[in-house]
């Protein structure tokens, strides 16, 4: 039973209710069932949700659904008027992914909190309108709009609706605007210029019905706000609806929802009356204003969780230290093991040893056809030249191979869907004896050339979707073949796999794990790849779609580490060996203050989390193409092809300067202390995308655009008060990157994104593209060090405090 249902003129409209049931039914409005208290089981469509308390879900428009509750149900329905939020986002296709019980996202908290405001300030009011119920609708509404839609100019929702197209804006928008009228196929074939049968098979394929269905499928969703929200007869209600007569809209009705409309207006009103168990409407709402301030315990305040926190106070104490052990500065991922061959990789890689202490390269392929190893030769006379020159390089300069012994394909993306290279060899093995030949010949060659005691400190990785695709052979098979092979000659070396991919669903992901762990043979490391993306399917058709997670990657450990511990599945370690917020090496955040704070975001948000994560990737010149001839491209790499340092490379770099004693970490921070009296601050002012970003195809984003891409640039301020630290004079560094100093990208967009640039500019650019350093000194007395630290959007910071008296 609603409690109170605001004028149907507004764009959003909401009802506080104890509804136990309500059967299958849907709108046109878009819905968000949210749970105060109880629980719910919702069925949307052919799938069903478990619903509890603080649990929400936004139901999309025309969507059937039904739900049944717990007795000690409080729930509030959000209606948002999908006629006004198309009109205003110019767009008639509108899909919301928003679902707190299969989605983790900070985005959802907030969410929470506006209803949360909304349901206090109706307590305040006691039910009545006012204006600050009013901003805060349209602070849901920009909330979900910039985290949670979906609709046709992203990529997202092409995946999901089989490839919808601007013809199909036409249809519907005509279809919406004279659904009441008498139109036919023949009007709408005359509009867009086409033939019937033309259109007609098109609409089939696009909508999955035809011409007539769909139109009465618009018809019946607008008849049924007639019947639930106003007192028109049924008769009047067909007509204006654009039905012929009474008699084929009880048809249509009665097909659609089981039961005629007139029937369903009396078990409404039936409903309606049991559920308000013969007290008036006054009555009820009274009820539900009792219930809401039992549950919030009398914490009206309106304005208490509303005020922007541009501020944050920070109190800690240095007595307070951990030990800790980075898991960031051990591997960088670099490329197929040919790769390594060119000069100019094998210089950045030297730069990226050298400045930012990788102990490991990981690189794959390493008997690939471009290497020359001839694994087919019957006779095991392997040709290892080629991977000779590749680890006597790096042997050289004291840098150890991880090597991933899959056969990847060569693949670089503009987005997840659209490759700029994709290189898939044949398959290198066709059994897997030849598979165990070449193991060990090449196991007791690198003993041999390098020395038992330099190998065993060397790690190999094997990935999942390999050999098994093509010899038939299942991956643990594969797997213990090569560890065994591998441990005989070179016994504590680390070996693990198998580069998971948790997007491909929770049960594949705990059978694999299941499996695995019952094994006799058990990997040195568990390793996983972490991109945000979702994976699904739909109609038989594959798809990925971005993710609007901010914390994708700490949430997804943590799901990790759950498992296992649901499946006491006690791994040596967990090595995340891939992680980045794109897998598009033509998206330009990758060049940008936004990677930089990101990446100190993500590795600050995973300490404890994991025991390595291994960033991808280091050099642009892994995606160098045609196209790649510009000073910056969108590449994923830390270094630009021409050795200039992204903000992403300063981001690890402040992260190397973190002592191994934190004192504390947050958000925006970490925190740590030397043996010297001394401290070490990082933090960043990480701002996440809106949803015009996720609107446009990854390649698409401009070196220009960083103004419109997120959901606010607002700057922050860190005040922190350290407690227990000696009196005397400190003096305080202050190393910073910011779209102001630091950043190539905005630097090169200064230039207007000038194409053909000499050696002097590139020059030039290198050198002002550093981070800025900023020195002054402070007192302290009473054992208290007190800092403000300011950060404009983006920016990220290293503060070196030294003791000097």
């Amino acid at each position: 039973m609603e409690d109170v249902s605001m004028g149907r003129e507004k764009i959003i409209t909401y009802n506080i209710m104890d509804n136990k049931r309500m059967g299958i039914h849907s709108h046109q409005e878009i819905e968000l069932v949210y749970i105060l208290e109880g629980k719910m089981e919702l069925e949307v469509e052919a799938d069903k949700f478990h619903l509890e308390q603080d649990d929400f879900v936004v139901i999309n428009a025309n969507k059937k659904h039904s739900y049944k509750c717990s007795e000690n149900i409080l729930m509030a329905s959000f209606y948002i008027s999908f006629q006004k939020l198309s009109s205003f986002l110019g767009n008639n296709l509108i899909l919301f992914w928003c679902n707190s019980t299969i989605d983790k996202d900070d985005s959802y908290q907030e969410v929470r909190r506006i209803l949360k405001l909304i349901f206090n300030n109706y307590l305040n009011r006691k039910g009545e309108e006012d204006f600050y119920e009013y901003s805060l609708f349209y602070q849901l509404l920009n909330l979900l709009t910039s985290s949670f839609l979906i609709h046709n100019a992203d990529e997202r929702f092409h995946n999901m609706t089989s490839k919808y197209d601007d013809r199909i804006n036409e249809i519907t928008n005509y279809i919406q605007g004279n659904y009441n009228k008498a139109i036919s196929l023949n009007d709408l074939a005359n509009q867009l210029h086409l033939s019937n049968a033309y259109l007609s098979r098109y609409l089939k394929k696009q909508l999955g019905m035809n011409f007539i269905e769909y139109l009465n499928n618009v018809r019946l969703h607008h008849a049924l706000e007639e019947l639930l929200y106003t007192d028109t007869t049924i008769t009047r209600i067909a007509l204006n609806n654009g039905f012929a007569n009474t008699a084929v809209f009880n048809k249509l009705f009665k097909a659609t929802y089981n039961m005629t409309p007139s029937v369903y207006q009396k078990k409404l009103t039936k409903d309606k009356d049991n559920s308000l168990d013969e007290i008036d409407n006054a009555g009820y709402k009274k009820t539900i204003l009792s219930r809401l301030e039992t549950h919030f315990e009398g914490n009206l305040s309106e304005n208490k969780s509303d005020k922007v926190k541009d501020n944050q106070y920070i109190i800690v104490d240095t007595n307070s230290k951990k030990e800790y052990e980075k898991n960031w500065d051990k591997v960088i991922n670099i490329g197929v093991a040919s790769d390594l061959l060119h000069s100019d990789m094998q210089e950045h890689i030297i730069i990226l040893k050298n400045d930012l202490k990788f102990k490991f390269v990981r690189f794959w392929d390493i008997f690939g056809h471009d290497m020359y190893v001839n694994v087919s030769d019957i006779t095991g006379k392997y040709n290892f030249d080629k991977i000779d020159r590749v680890l006597d390089f790096l042997v050289k300069y004291n840098i150890k191979p991880f090597i991933e012994l899959g056969q990847k394909p060569k693949r670089v993306n503009r987005t997840v869907s659209k490759p700029i290279i994709f290189k898939e060899d044949k398959p290198l093995f066709s059994n897997i004896n030849e598979w165990r030949n070449i193991v060990k010949a090449f196991a007791t060659h690198i003993v041999k050339r390098y020395g038992g005691e330099e190998v065993q400190t060397w790690c190999f990785e094997m990935w999942k979707d390999n050999l098994n695709e093509y010899i038939q052979v299942d991956y643990i098979t594969i797997f213990n073949v090569g560890y065994t092979e591998l441990k005989r000659y070179i016994p504590n070396c680390k070996i693990g796999g198998a580069g998971f991919c948790v997007d491909y669903g929770q049960k594949q992901l705990i059978k694999d794990f299941t499996e695995w762990k019952a094994e006799s043979i058990q990997p040195d490391f568990l390793s996983v790849y972490l991109y945000p993306y979702l994976a699904g399917s739909e109609k038989g058709e594959k798809y990925s779609k971005r993710t609007t997670d901010k914390n994708f990657i700490l949430n997804e450990t943590k799901y990790i580490n759950k498992i296992l511990k649901d499946i006491q599945w006690n791994v040596k370690e967990l090595y995340i060996t891939e992680w980045n917020d794109t897998i598009s090496s033509r998206n330009y955040t990758n060049d940008s203050c936004y990677k930089g704070a990101y990446v100190m975001k993500t590795i600050i948000d995973n300490i404890y989390e994991v025991d390595l994560l291994g960033y991808w990737i280091g050099s642009d010149l892994f995606s160098e193409f045609y196209d790649s001839n510009i000073l910056l491209n969108g590449g994923a790499g830390l270094i630009s092809k021409d050795e200039i340092k992204k903000p992403p490379f300063y981001a690890i770099e402040f992260m190397n300067r973190m002592s191994n004693s934190i004192i504390d970490k947050g958000n925006n921070y970490i925190i740590t202390a030397n043996n010297h009296n001394g401290y070490y601050i990082a933090c960043h002012n990480y701002k996440h995308f809106n949803y015009y970003y996720y609107l446009k195809a990854e390649d698409q984003i401009k070196a220009s655009e960083q103004d419109k891409i997120f959901n606010n640039y607002e700057d922050l301020c860190l005040n922190f008060q350290i407690k227990n630290v000696l009196n005397g004079q400190y003096d305080v560094k202050t190393y910073s990157v910011s779209r102001q100093n630091g950043s190539v990208l905005d630097e090169w967009v200064k230039m207007d994104e000038f194409d053909d640039l000499g050696k002097d500019e590139i020059e030039y650019l290198k050198r002002i593209s550093t981070p800025r350093l900023s020195i002054k000194r402070c007192k302290v007395d009473e054992n208290v060090l007190n800092l403000e630290i300011n950060l404009t959007a983006h920016e990220f910071s290293m503060i070196h405090i030294s003791y000097k008296d």
